[in-house]
This record gives C-alpha cells, structure tokens and sequence, in this order.
C-alpha cells in the first residue's frame, strides 16, 4: 500500500499540489495569525499565545522564521479602534486565512479524483466559502488545546520527574503519543470533510494515523535539516521567508502522501470508490 500510495503521490505532482500551498499559506499568514492569537488569547492572553507561537516557528524552522513571525504579529495586532472595527477586522482576517483552505480542498480533490458539483444558490456559497472559513476557526480552537496540552504535559513532566523515577525517553514516548493522537483526529477530519467524495471515518482515521506518524516524524527531519542548512547565508534577507516556505512545502508533501495513503487504503475496502474508477 505504501508503495501504490507513493506511485500515485507522484503522479498526482504532490510536489506542484506542495508549492501552490505554501504560496497561498504565505499570503494568508497575516490573517492566520490573527485569527489563532485572537482566538487563543481570549483564554491565555495574547502575550503568551505570541511567545508560544514564536517559540513553536523556532524550534521547527529556526530563530530568523520566529523573527519574521514576530514582526507580523507586532504589525498586525491592534489596529482596531474601537469594537466594531475589532469585530471586523477579524472577520475579515478569517476570510482571508481560509484561502488555504480552499486550495487544500482543491488538492485533496485531485488526489481523490474528483469535480463536486458546483451547487448554486445558498448551498454552493455556503459549500464553496463558509465551510473553510469554519476550518480556519477550528484550527484556531485547536491551537488553544494545543496551548493547554503543552502546559499540561509541562505540569506532568515535572510531577513524573520529581514523584516517578522514569527515564526520560519515557516521557518523550509518552508526549509523542499523545500528539500522534491529536494529530490523528485533525488530519481525519480534514480528509472526511474538505474533499469531494464521501470516505468512510474508520478509512479516514488508519489514513490519519500514517500521516500523523509520519508528519511528527518528518517535520523533526526537517527541522534538524533546516537547523544545519547553510540557506540563512545563501539568501541573505530573505532567508526567513525561503525557510519557512521550505518548511510548509516538505510538511504538505508529508500531508499529501497521507492522503494518497488514504485514497488507496478506500479504494481498496470501499466498493464505490472501486466502481468509479477513482
């Protein structure tokens, strides 16, 4: 199956599917950020959720990404003057961050071999734009569990160190568990909901294992890559920029050879998907 799904992730151009993400999730930054700070921060403030943000973009794709984030976020945050403007920025901001979202559904529509329907009328405008629009507020729900999981595992790290005599592999184990297991959850649901075609959420949840595994275990290779990368002095100052594209572009290619994966595992138990040709 890992093979099959290979040889269809290279015929589908998973790496064109890849680039034209990361060139969209540039543009929809700004509004990303400030949908999840928004978000997040009602809860934790919106200091912490920056520092946290930071420090994530750091550790994954190194310090000049963090800074470059840390000048949108100065940029971007409090320019409203009063709450309605407040209200509208950020809608606005959603709109704008679930131009992703949209691109995703198109690509997981090529790799499921698909054209929906274009529907008319409220239920194609609410099919077409308002469903990624609730992606993009889901994705800022998640990033404040996230947030609270961190701490949470923070607070049992320190409880095991102290009260448990564990190794610390263990608890490294443990953490990656328990990742591997959100991270399940959110590419399931993202392989259920944005394509075309109807899959079976025992197919989606196998489909999200695999990409969860091997995202988890691929965005370490890429950051390790990246941290000993000499692209910092080759392209001077837009090394941030050139990093963090590389990072969501190897990080789609991940996502897109999980879905490939599931398409396959369908193909091969659903009769429908069989029956289409897909």
């Amino acid at each position: 199956m890992l093979k099959e799904s290979f040889a269809k992730w290279l015929d589908d151009h998973a790496q064109r599917l890849s680039a034209s993400l990361a060139y969209y999730t540039v543009f929809s930054l700004a509004p990303l950020l400030i949908v999840m700070v928004g978000l997040a921060g009602l809860f934790l403030g919106q200091a912490a959720v920056k520092g946290e943000i930071q420090n994530q973009i750091a550790a994954q794709v190194g310090p000049g990404a963090a800074t470059m984030i840390g000048n949108i976020l100065r940029h971007t945050a409090g320019k409203g003057s009063n709450l309605f403007a407040t209200i509208g920025g950020f809608a606005l901001s959603v709109w704008g961050a679930s131009g992703v979202f949209v691109e995703l559904r198109d690509a997981l529509n090529v790799i499921w071999q698909c054209q929906p329907a274009r529907a008319s009328g409220i239920a194609g405008f609410l099919k077409s734009y308002i469903l990624p629009f609730l992606m993009v507020l889901g994705i800022g729900i998640l990033l404040l569990a996230s947030f609270v999981l961190s701490w949470a595992l923070s607070v049992a790290r320190s409880f095991m160190t102290i009260e448990l005599p564990l190794p610390a592999w263990a608890f490294q184990v443990f953490q990656f568990l328990v990742f591997t297991g959100i991270f399940t959850l959110l590419f399931a649901v993202l392989y259920v909901v944005l394509p075309g075609r109807r899959i079976e959420w025992a197919h989606a949840l196998r489909g999200g294992f695999v990409t969860a595994v091997l995202f988890t275990i691929g965005k370490t290779l890429v950051a390790i890559y990246l941290g000993s990368s000499t692209m910092v002095s080759s392209y001077g100052a837009a090394a941030s920029l050139v990093l963090f594209l590389f990072w969501v572009y190897y990080s789609a290619q991940i996502f897109f050879f999980g879905a490939e994966y599931t398409y396959v595992y369908a193909r091969r138990h659903e009769p429908q998907v069989r029956r289409s040709g897909g």
